[in-house]
């Protein structure tokens, strides 16, 4: 019995049941090189790795990004300030205050985790050199708008 359940924990870990849509090659190409933000503006990439599988919807303020899954990010160049990013999985949301300065690039990761009925999500900033790596790893998704 316990070799089964050895057996279906990998087979559940490998699945990616959560897609989500991709921005075109370009775009993707485009926030890898993590160009410096607009004028007067920061940026936030909001990334993901890999965990259980289940997409988790992402706001910035009232702006909704939309779903990311396994190794998917958003890059989001937003006026400076006190900036409210939040995750929610099926039962319930996080959030982290995120403060961003002209000119500024950061990084906010969020992953999915078990909870008793679904999943819940965690959010939080990140080092600058963790998010490049998993943005380099990963696919940009496309902004919901």
């Amino acid at each position: 019995m316990r070799a089964g359940l050895l057996v279906f924990a990998i087979v559940l870990a490998g699945c990616d049941t959560a897609s989500v849509p991709l921005a075109s090659p370009q775009l993707d190409a485009a926030g890898k090189s993590f160009a410096l933000p607009p004028p007067g503006e920061g940026t936030l990439y909001v990334v993901r790795g890999a965990d259980v599988g289940t997409l988790i919807n992402v706001t910035v303020g009232a702006r909704s990004l939309g779903p990311l899954g396994n190794y998917t990010w958003f890059r989001v160049d937003v006026a400076p300030g006190n900036l409210d990013v939040r995750c929610a999985g099926g039962e319930g949301s996080k959030f982290a205050s995120v403060t961003l300065a002209a000119g500024e690039t950061r990084f906010v990761e969020t992953r999915a985790t078990t909870g008793w009925w679904g999943s819940r999500c965690e959010i939080g900033e990140i080092a600058d050199a963790a998010g490049r790596d998993l943005v380099r790893r990963g696919q940009r998704a496309i902004e919901l708008r």
